[in-house]
Protein backbone atom coordinates (compact mmCIF):
# COMPACT_ATOMS: atom_id res chain seq x y z
CA UNK A 1 0.00 0.00 0.00
CA UNK A 2 2.04 2.98 -1.33
CA UNK A 3 1.67 6.04 0.32
CA UNK A 4 0.79 7.70 -3.73
CA UNK A 5 -1.73 5.35 -3.47
CA UNK A 6 -2.78 6.25 0.14
CA UNK A 7 -2.70 9.78 -1.17
CA UNK A 8 -4.82 9.16 -3.86
CA UNK A 9 -7.48 7.68 -1.69
CA UNK A 10 -7.31 10.33 0.73
CA UNK A 11 -7.43 13.03 -1.61
CA UNK A 12 -9.88 11.45 -3.85
CA UNK A 13 -12.09 9.68 -1.87
CA UNK A 14 -11.18 10.55 1.39
CA UNK A 15 -14.84 10.08 2.97
CA UNK A 16 -15.30 6.12 1.84
CA UNK A 17 -11.93 5.35 3.64
CA UNK A 18 -11.67 7.48 6.66
CA UNK A 19 -15.75 7.02 7.39
CA UNK A 20 -14.98 3.69 7.41
CA UNK A 21 -12.12 3.62 10.04
CA UNK A 22 -14.38 6.63 12.13
CA UNK A 23 -16.92 4.00 12.70
CA UNK A 24 -14.52 1.02 12.85
CA UNK A 25 -12.54 3.05 15.50
CA UNK A 26 -15.62 2.73 17.73
CA UNK A 27 -15.07 -0.92 18.73
CA UNK A 28 -12.45 -1.88 21.17
CA UNK A 29 -9.73 -4.09 20.82
CA UNK A 30 -8.86 -7.34 22.31
CA UNK A 31 -5.13 -6.67 23.52
CA UNK A 32 -2.93 -8.30 26.04
CA UNK A 33 -2.94 -6.36 29.42
CA UNK A 34 -5.68 -3.74 28.81
CA UNK A 35 -4.59 -0.83 29.76
CA UNK A 36 -5.55 0.14 33.25
CA UNK A 37 -6.61 3.33 34.87
CA UNK A 38 -3.54 3.46 36.93
CA UNK A 39 -1.27 3.37 33.62
CA UNK A 40 -3.87 5.99 32.15
CA UNK A 41 -3.25 7.92 35.30
CA UNK A 42 0.78 8.00 34.68
CA UNK A 43 0.44 9.82 31.29
CA UNK A 44 -0.62 12.85 33.02
CA UNK A 45 1.88 12.55 35.69
CA UNK A 46 4.32 11.97 33.03
CA UNK A 47 3.63 15.55 31.15
CA UNK A 48 6.29 17.73 31.07
CA UNK A 49 8.71 19.84 28.59
CA UNK A 50 11.99 18.02 29.29
CA UNK A 51 13.31 19.82 26.01
CA UNK A 52 12.97 16.74 23.79
CA UNK A 53 10.47 16.43 20.76
CA UNK A 54 7.56 15.66 23.13
CA UNK A 55 5.90 17.05 25.98
CA UNK A 56 7.05 13.71 28.03
CA UNK A 57 10.36 12.10 28.92
CA UNK A 58 9.56 9.28 27.04
CA UNK A 59 7.03 8.71 23.99
CA UNK A 60 5.89 6.93 21.20
CA UNK A 61 4.84 9.91 18.28
CA UNK A 62 2.22 8.79 15.37
CA UNK A 63 1.14 10.48 12.37
CA UNK A 64 -2.37 10.27 11.54
CA UNK A 65 -4.32 11.33 8.86
CA UNK A 66 -7.70 13.62 8.76
CA UNK A 67 -10.93 12.28 9.24
CA UNK A 68 -13.85 12.42 7.14
CA UNK A 69 -14.75 15.83 5.75
CA UNK A 70 -11.78 17.11 7.95
CA UNK A 71 -13.17 16.29 11.12
CA UNK A 72 -10.73 15.62 12.80
CA UNK A 73 -8.03 17.38 11.29
CA UNK A 74 -4.35 15.50 10.91
CA UNK A 75 -2.56 15.05 14.04
CA UNK A 76 0.76 14.17 15.45
CA UNK A 77 -0.03 12.92 18.35
CA UNK A 78 1.85 11.95 21.64
CA UNK A 79 1.70 9.18 24.39
CA UNK A 80 3.59 7.95 27.27
CA UNK A 81 5.99 5.00 26.61
CA UNK A 82 4.19 2.60 28.48
CA UNK A 83 0.76 3.11 27.69
CA UNK A 84 -1.52 -0.09 26.52
CA UNK A 85 -5.00 -0.75 25.16
CA UNK A 86 -7.35 1.99 25.04
CA UNK A 87 -5.83 5.36 25.90
CA UNK A 88 -6.07 8.95 25.08
CA UNK A 89 -2.83 10.34 23.95
CA UNK A 90 -0.90 12.90 26.46
CA UNK A 91 -0.60 15.25 23.91
CA UNK A 92 -1.02 16.51 20.16
CA UNK A 93 0.01 18.69 17.16
CA UNK A 94 -3.53 19.65 15.26
CA UNK A 95 -5.30 22.68 14.63
CA UNK A 96 -5.48 25.25 11.73
CA UNK A 97 -2.13 26.75 12.28
CA UNK A 98 -0.12 23.69 12.46
CA UNK A 99 -0.19 23.39 8.33
CA UNK A 100 -0.42 20.07 8.78
CA UNK A 101 -1.86 18.21 5.53
CA UNK A 102 -4.53 15.81 5.15
CA UNK A 103 -1.78 13.11 4.44
CA UNK A 104 1.15 13.82 7.43
CA UNK A 105 3.47 10.58 6.90
CA UNK A 106 6.78 10.42 7.97
CA UNK A 107 8.53 11.78 10.94
CA UNK A 108 12.03 12.27 12.37
CA UNK A 109 13.82 14.65 15.11
CA UNK A 110 16.91 16.19 15.04
CA UNK A 111 19.60 16.65 17.63
CA UNK A 112 18.06 19.78 19.55
CA UNK A 113 14.45 18.12 19.76
CA UNK A 114 12.69 19.38 16.29
CA UNK A 115 9.88 17.16 15.13
CA UNK A 116 9.66 17.49 10.88
CA UNK A 117 6.75 15.97 9.24
CA UNK A 118 6.35 14.97 5.37
CA UNK A 119 3.08 16.19 4.42
CA UNK A 120 2.60 13.75 1.15
CA UNK A 121 -0.71 15.70 -0.03
CA UNK A 122 1.13 19.19 0.42
CA UNK A 123 4.37 18.31 -0.70
CA UNK A 124 5.63 20.09 2.52
CA UNK A 125 8.12 19.55 5.16
CA UNK A 126 6.79 20.59 8.21
CA UNK A 127 9.33 21.48 11.26
CA UNK A 128 7.62 21.78 15.13
CA UNK A 129 9.92 23.19 17.53
CA UNK A 130 10.79 21.20 20.35
CA UNK A 131 8.11 20.18 22.99
CA UNK A 132 5.46 22.00 20.50
CA UNK A 133 2.05 20.94 21.43
CA UNK A 134 -1.75 22.11 20.15
CA UNK A 135 -2.33 24.19 17.63
CA UNK A 136 0.84 25.72 17.09
CA UNK A 137 2.68 27.09 14.36
CA UNK A 138 5.45 25.44 12.82
CA UNK A 139 9.05 26.90 12.78
CA UNK A 140 10.12 26.39 9.48
CA UNK A 141 8.30 25.07 6.21
CA UNK A 142 10.16 23.69 3.25
CA UNK A 143 8.13 24.22 -0.06
CA UNK A 144 7.84 25.51 -3.57
CA UNK A 145 9.20 24.29 -6.67
CA UNK A 146 12.57 24.55 -5.92
CA UNK A 147 12.34 21.97 -3.37
CA UNK A 148 11.63 19.24 -5.40
CA UNK A 149 9.30 17.44 -3.27
CA UNK A 150 6.94 15.14 -4.94
CA UNK A 151 4.38 13.19 -2.40
CA UNK A 152 7.03 13.28 0.48
CA UNK A 153 7.03 10.08 2.62
CA UNK A 154 9.53 8.85 4.30
CA UNK A 155 12.11 10.95 6.13
CA UNK A 156 15.60 10.19 7.96
CA UNK A 157 17.91 13.21 9.53
CA UNK A 158 21.94 12.48 9.75
CA UNK A 159 23.93 13.25 12.77
CA UNK A 160 24.95 16.96 11.37
CA UNK A 161 20.84 17.44 10.87
CA UNK A 162 20.72 17.25 7.53
CA UNK A 163 17.06 15.58 5.98
CA UNK A 164 16.38 13.09 3.73
CA UNK A 165 13.30 12.75 2.10
CA UNK A 166 11.88 10.02 0.09
CA UNK A 167 9.79 11.32 -2.58
CA UNK A 168 6.97 8.20 -3.86
CA UNK A 169 5.90 9.53 -7.42
CA UNK A 170 4.90 6.83 -10.02
CA UNK A 171 8.09 8.18 -12.25
CA UNK A 172 11.01 9.64 -11.51
CA UNK A 173 11.22 8.53 -8.01
CA UNK A 174 13.90 10.44 -5.78
CA UNK A 175 15.56 10.88 -2.47
CA UNK A 176 16.06 15.03 -1.27
CA UNK A 177 18.68 16.00 1.07
CA UNK A 178 18.40 19.31 2.61
CA UNK A 179 20.59 21.38 4.99
CA UNK A 180 20.01 21.39 8.22
CA UNK A 181 18.38 25.10 8.54
CA UNK A 182 16.35 24.61 5.17
CA UNK A 183 13.41 26.58 5.21
CA UNK A 184 10.87 27.72 2.56
CA UNK A 185 11.37 27.00 -1.08
CA UNK A 186 14.39 25.93 -0.79
CA UNK A 187 16.35 23.27 -3.08
CA UNK A 188 18.43 20.12 -1.82
CA UNK A 189 22.02 20.05 -1.72
CA UNK A 190 21.55 16.57 -2.87
CA UNK A 191 19.38 14.16 -5.25
CA UNK A 192 19.44 10.80 -5.59
CA UNK A 193 17.08 9.81 -9.14
CA UNK A 194 18.07 8.16 -12.29
CA UNK A 195 17.87 4.25 -13.52
CA UNK A 196 20.85 3.20 -11.83
CA UNK A 197 19.47 3.90 -8.38
CA UNK A 198 17.11 1.44 -8.17
CA UNK A 199 14.28 3.64 -6.11
CA UNK A 200 10.57 2.72 -7.37
CA UNK A 201 8.05 4.16 -4.67
CA UNK A 202 10.52 4.63 -2.37
CA UNK A 203 8.85 4.83 1.57
CA UNK A 204 10.89 4.09 4.52
CA UNK A 205 14.32 5.54 5.29
CA UNK A 206 16.82 5.13 7.54
CA UNK A 207 20.79 5.46 8.07
CA UNK A 208 22.92 3.46 10.22
CA UNK A 209 26.05 4.30 12.48
CA UNK A 210 27.88 5.09 9.26
CA UNK A 211 25.78 7.16 7.58
CA UNK A 212 24.51 4.70 5.16
CA UNK A 213 21.14 5.28 3.51
CA UNK A 214 18.78 2.75 3.17
CA UNK A 215 15.51 2.95 1.18
CA UNK A 216 12.11 0.86 1.32
CA UNK A 217 11.17 0.32 -1.95
CA UNK A 218 7.28 -0.05 -2.02
CA UNK A 219 6.42 -1.65 -5.11
CA UNK A 220 5.70 -5.14 -6.41
CA UNK A 221 8.54 -7.29 -5.51
CA UNK A 222 10.33 -5.29 -3.95
CA UNK A 223 13.83 -4.04 -2.84
CA UNK A 224 15.42 -2.20 0.68
CA UNK A 225 18.45 -0.12 -1.54
CA UNK A 226 21.63 1.04 0.13
CA UNK A 227 23.36 4.12 -0.93
CA UNK A 228 26.88 5.30 0.47
CA UNK A 229 27.04 8.58 3.22
CA UNK A 230 27.55 10.73 -0.27
CA UNK A 231 25.63 9.38 -2.47
CA UNK A 232 24.24 11.85 -5.36
CA UNK A 233 22.61 11.52 -8.65
CA UNK A 234 22.53 8.63 -10.71
CA UNK A 235 23.91 6.74 -7.81
CA UNK A 236 24.51 2.90 -7.79
CA UNK A 237 23.36 1.12 -4.40
CA UNK A 238 26.29 -0.42 -2.43
CA UNK A 239 23.78 -3.39 -1.92
CA UNK A 240 20.07 -4.35 -2.35
CA UNK A 241 18.79 -6.75 -1.08
CA UNK A 242 15.63 -8.26 -3.34
CA UNK A 243 14.43 -11.56 -4.76
CA UNK A 244 11.93 -14.30 -3.36
CA UNK A 245 13.97 -15.54 -0.51
CA UNK A 246 13.95 -12.00 1.29
CA UNK A 247 10.04 -12.43 1.84
CA UNK A 248 9.99 -8.59 0.64
CA UNK A 249 7.43 -7.99 -1.47
CA UNK A 250 5.75 -4.10 -1.16
CA UNK A 251 8.39 -3.12 2.08
CA UNK A 252 7.31 -0.02 3.53
CA UNK A 253 8.86 1.03 6.69
CA UNK A 254 12.15 0.30 8.08
CA UNK A 255 14.91 0.25 10.89
CA UNK A 256 18.43 0.49 11.77
CA UNK A 257 19.44 -0.51 15.02
CA UNK A 258 23.00 0.62 16.38
CA UNK A 259 24.45 -2.82 15.24
CA UNK A 260 23.30 -2.25 12.00
CA UNK A 261 20.19 -5.40 11.45
CA UNK A 262 17.78 -4.24 9.60
CA UNK A 263 14.11 -4.19 10.76
CA UNK A 264 11.69 -4.10 7.18
CA UNK A 265 8.00 -4.24 7.61
CA UNK A 266 6.33 -5.80 4.39
CA UNK A 267 2.63 -4.68 3.60
CA UNK A 268 1.57 -7.17 1.08
CA UNK A 269 0.24 -10.15 1.88
CA UNK A 270 0.96 -11.43 5.44
CA UNK A 271 2.43 -8.31 6.38
CA UNK A 272 5.70 -9.46 7.35
CA UNK A 273 8.63 -8.05 9.42
CA UNK A 274 11.78 -9.57 7.95
CA UNK A 275 14.98 -9.00 10.10
CA UNK A 276 18.45 -8.90 8.10
CA UNK A 277 21.62 -9.27 9.27
CA UNK A 278 24.11 -6.86 8.83
CA UNK A 279 25.66 -5.93 5.30
CA UNK A 280 23.30 -8.25 3.88
CA UNK A 281 23.14 -8.55 0.32
CA UNK A 282 20.95 -9.94 -2.93
CA UNK A 283 18.33 -12.40 -2.46
CA UNK A 284 19.26 -13.40 1.14
CA UNK A 285 16.88 -14.55 3.61
CA UNK A 286 16.08 -13.16 6.73
CA UNK A 287 17.36 -13.89 10.06
CA UNK A 288 13.65 -13.89 11.06
CA UNK A 289 10.65 -13.37 9.75
CA UNK A 290 6.65 -13.32 11.59
CA UNK A 291 3.64 -11.97 11.08
CA UNK A 292 2.49 -8.61 12.09
CA UNK A 293 -1.03 -6.74 12.53
CA UNK A 294 -3.09 -6.64 9.76
CA UNK A 295 -2.26 -3.50 7.49
CA UNK A 296 0.88 -3.46 9.27
CA UNK A 297 2.64 -0.34 7.52
CA UNK A 298 5.87 1.11 9.28
CA UNK A 299 8.25 0.55 12.18
CA UNK A 300 10.51 2.22 14.73
CA UNK A 301 12.83 0.95 17.14
CA UNK A 302 13.34 2.36 20.83
CA UNK A 303 16.76 2.48 22.60
CA UNK A 304 16.31 -1.61 23.85
CA UNK A 305 15.20 -2.98 20.20
CA UNK A 306 11.58 -3.46 21.30
CA UNK A 307 9.60 -2.96 17.82
CA UNK A 308 6.53 -0.58 17.04
CA UNK A 309 4.39 -1.27 14.41
CA UNK A 310 1.61 1.15 12.97
CA UNK A 311 -1.42 -0.67 11.70
CA UNK A 312 -3.36 1.30 9.76
CA UNK A 313 -6.45 0.00 9.26
CA UNK A 314 -9.27 -0.94 6.28
CA UNK A 315 -12.53 -2.36 7.41
CA UNK A 316 -10.79 -2.77 11.31
CA UNK A 317 -9.94 0.12 14.01
CA UNK A 318 -6.15 1.08 13.93
CA UNK A 319 -3.63 0.80 16.39
CA UNK A 320 -0.12 0.29 17.26
CA UNK A 321 2.00 -3.22 18.15
CA UNK A 322 5.11 -3.36 20.43
CA UNK A 323 7.15 -6.32 20.52
CA UNK A 324 9.81 -7.84 22.31
CA UNK A 325 13.33 -7.09 20.74
CA UNK A 326 15.38 -9.89 19.39
CA UNK A 327 17.11 -10.72 16.22
CA UNK A 328 17.33 -14.56 15.59
CA UNK A 329 14.29 -16.57 16.57
CA UNK A 330 11.84 -13.73 16.95
CA UNK A 331 8.02 -15.19 16.59
CA UNK A 332 6.81 -12.04 17.17
CA UNK A 333 5.94 -11.70 20.42
CA UNK A 334 2.99 -9.51 21.66
CA UNK A 335 3.95 -7.40 24.30
CA UNK A 336 1.07 -4.55 24.21
CA UNK A 337 -1.10 -2.77 21.58
CA UNK A 338 -2.28 0.55 21.59
CA UNK A 339 -5.60 1.03 19.49
CA UNK A 340 -9.53 1.88 19.87
CA UNK A 341 -11.61 5.57 19.77
CA UNK A 342 -9.59 7.06 22.65
CA UNK A 343 -6.52 7.03 20.35
CA UNK A 344 -7.95 9.16 17.92
CA UNK A 345 -6.36 7.12 15.53
CA UNK A 346 -7.64 7.50 11.65
CA UNK A 347 -5.19 6.29 9.68
CA UNK A 348 -1.89 6.58 11.85
CA UNK A 349 1.16 5.80 9.42
CA UNK A 350 4.55 7.73 10.67
CA UNK A 351 5.99 6.53 13.82
CA UNK A 352 8.95 7.61 16.11
CA UNK A 353 9.99 6.58 19.92
CA UNK A 354 11.85 8.67 21.89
Amino acid sequence: MAIARTGRLAIGGIGVCAATMLAACGGALTAPGTGSPAQTGAVSQARQDTGGGCPLKRCIIVTSETGYHNKPLAAVFFFARGVNGNVSPAGAITGSKTMLGIIPAGLAMDSHGNLYVANSSSNAITVYAAGAEGNVAPIRTIIGPETRLKTPAGIAIDSQDKLYVANQTNYGSHITIYASNANGNAAPIRTIRGRNTGLNFPWGLALDSQSNLYVANETYSGSVTVYAPDAHGNATPLRTITGSATQLREPAGLAVDASGYLYVNDTDGYNTIAIFAPDANGNVAPLSYFTSGYSAFNIALDGHDKMYVTNVGYDDPPFIQIFAAGTIGNKGRLLRQIGGQRTKFIWPTGILVR
